[in-house]
């Protein structure tokens, strides 16, 4: 349950950057093809400099996956939504990326559901996304209840259409994410009409999509302000509305300095192991779509905090081949965000560097190469 005076998290920076237009062609040593961008961002000198020998230890066996993972592993497109920054982070890194996590603009039923920069811009590119959807544009007039009566099926009906458009019907719909916090319009204050809404997009995006897409359930880790019972699986839809558990970790809300403290945290109600074995126990795959360092959170962060990337990467491998989907790093530096940037230099649009964080992430990802 919430403690008293217990402060709100921060939203990360989530909003999908505008579409900006298209200057002029890169290249990246090794990547097949070129990708269009507007600029060339210059990497972190300490991830591009990592890219030497990996962390000594024996990582799992590694898999037909392009990155070399045992799980399907990627990044959000920072600055830009695009392959050529989600690859660029990935190249820097030492692998691949097999998924890009992408947002679409939530202003309207138009930017929610017809083809968007989210689908668009990635036309061509092999991997699979992550779309991160809300259940109803922030227009100030649509809310969960409405959702839950079918109302807005009709939308969904023309998404599932996208998908077919776009070739992307086989993604991860990440659907109504961390509806146990407070900061978004379908946040579970009414888990029934949560679950109902829920439900209700499922069953409309099933009946036009021509393969079937994976749902995903989504929550923030740690705190739940919501649903009234604090208990963030009071909101789960239901086995048959969900394929895959996944949840939002980032080293905030309490910090993780230490490996007992991550463990504590990660086995109390809301932690990444407290709901993994809830999407076990449900025969459902396991997704972490946002995690990362958190040097924007102030005094509740745990900053360039290396350690945290070790206990994440480890957390990770000892669950390989045992349910766990995907994972992808959430890569912010602009203010306000949650500051995890790992391949970005400081500058006008870069408030927040991890350069410690950087190192250790691209020595245990080139190590499963």
């Amino acid at each position: 349950m919430e403690a008293a005076g217990t402060p709100t998290p921060p939203i990360p920076n989530r909003r999908p950057r505008s579409r900006r237009r298209a200057a002029r062609w890169t290249g990246l040593a090794t990547l097949a093809a070129a990708l269009l961008i507007e600029t060339v961002v210059t990497p972190n000198a300490d991830l591009a400099a990592a890219a030497g020998p990996g962390a000594a230890q024996s990582p799992p066996p590694a898999t037909g996956n392009p990155s070399g993972q045992p799980w399907l592993s990627g990044v959000n497109g920072d600055p830009q939504m695009t392959p050529a920054a989600v690859n660029q982070f990935c190249f820097l890194r030492g692998d691949p990326c097999d998924l890009a996590q992408v947002y679409v603009s939530r202003k309207t039923w138009a930017s929610v559901v017809e083809p968007s920069y989210a689908e668009t811009n990635f036309a061509g590119w092999p991997g699979k996304l992550v779309i991160t959807v809300p259940p109803f544009p922030e227009d100030g007039t649509s809310n969960l209840q409405t959702c839950a009566t079918g109302a807005y099926n009709s939308h969904w009906q023309e998404f599932g259409r996208t998908l077919n458009a776009t070739g992307r019907q086989r993604s991860i719909i990440r659907l109504a994410w961390e509806g146990n916090g407070r900061w978004y319009p379908w946040s579970g204050s009414d888990p029934a009409a949560y679950v109902g809404c829920f439900r209700q997009v499922v069953n409309a995006i099933r009946s036009t999509v021509s393969a079937p897409p994976r749902f995903d359930w989504s929550i923030n880790a740690h705190i739940s302000q919501n649903p009234p019972s604090h208990i963030p699986t009071d909101l789960y839809p239901g086995d048959p509305w969900v394929d895959v558990v996944s949840i939002d970790a980032f080293d905030h809300y309490p910090a993780s300095p230490t490996l007992a403290q991550f463990n504590d945290q990660a086995q109390a109600m809301g932690g990444i192991t407290w709901l993994y074995n809830f999407a076990r126990a449900h025969g459902k795959l396991f997704g972490i779509p946002e995690w990362g360092v958190a040097s924007g959170s102030g005094d509740e962060g745990g900053g360039d905090n290396p350690n945290y990337i070790q206990f994440m990467h480890d957390w990770m491998v000892a669950r390989a081949g045992q349910g766990l989907y995907y994972e992808t790093y959430y890569n912010a530096c602009d203010t306000p965000s949650v500051g995890s940037n790992l391949d970005r230099p400081l500058g006008a649009r870069c408030a927040y560097a991890n350069p410690a964080s950087a190192v250790r992430y691209s020595q245990l990802w080139r190590a499963h190469s």
